[in-house]
């Protein structure tokens, strides 16, 4: 799924961080709309209580949706966002 992620994104997330994932050092995250999960909008990495990054396609900030969604989730989960001018 993870090298999935990346192609279909055209970014790095398999080449960079499946070794880290594998090994629980980052978690990696899919977003999604609830109305097409097939297609991806971003990938998040959280390590601890903070979310590193969060890129789209070929590593681009993702949209305002997006950047609110990620910082109201991490609002709810008590989670630095990497989206601190949203």
């Amino acid at each position: 799924q993870i090298i999935n992620e990346g192609k279909s994104l055209s970014h790095c997330v398999a080449s960079n961080y499946s070794v880290r994932y594998a090994k629980q050092q980052t978690n990696i995250f899919f977003i999604r709309n609830v109305n097409d999960i097939e297609k991806p909008l971003a990938t998040l990495e959280r390590r601890g209580k903070s979310v590193m990054q969060c890129r789209a396609y070929k590593n681009r900030s993702p949209n305002d949706d997006v950047k609110h969604f990620v910082n109201d989730w991490c609002k709810k989960f008590n989670y630095g966002s990497c989206f601190s001018n949203v």
